[in-house]
């Protein structure tokens, strides 16, 4: 897997947008084997490869994920980020 910075500027950056939407789960096999389920928000390029957006809560910790993927959605780079506020009061609890 390729650090999200260098899969942006690689696959991203400069192409031009074919489509948005959203996607519902879906199951898809990654090159190692294992399944992943893909869902989110998307945006197509012209070169087929997506970003791919999406949130959840892990426990009480709400997390963002940003993934690039392939035109087989086979996921080459990905970022995470807690969303939790270090000096607020968290509003999820």
């Amino acid at each position: 897997m390729m650090l999200f910075a260098d899969a942006f500027a690689t696959y991203i950056k400069g192409q031009t947008i074919q489509h948005c939407g959203f996607q519902l789960l879906k199951r898809v096999q990654q090159p190692d084997g294992y399944f992943r389920e893909l869902g989110g928000y998307y945006t197509t390029f012209s070169n087929g490869y997506r970003l791919m957006f999406y949130g959840e809560n892990l426990e009480q910790i709400p997390v963002q994920e940003a993934l690039i993927l392939d035109a087989n959605d086979v996921v080459i780079a990905r970022d995470t980020e807690d969303l939790r506020w270090e000096n607020e009061t968290n509003p999820y609890k």
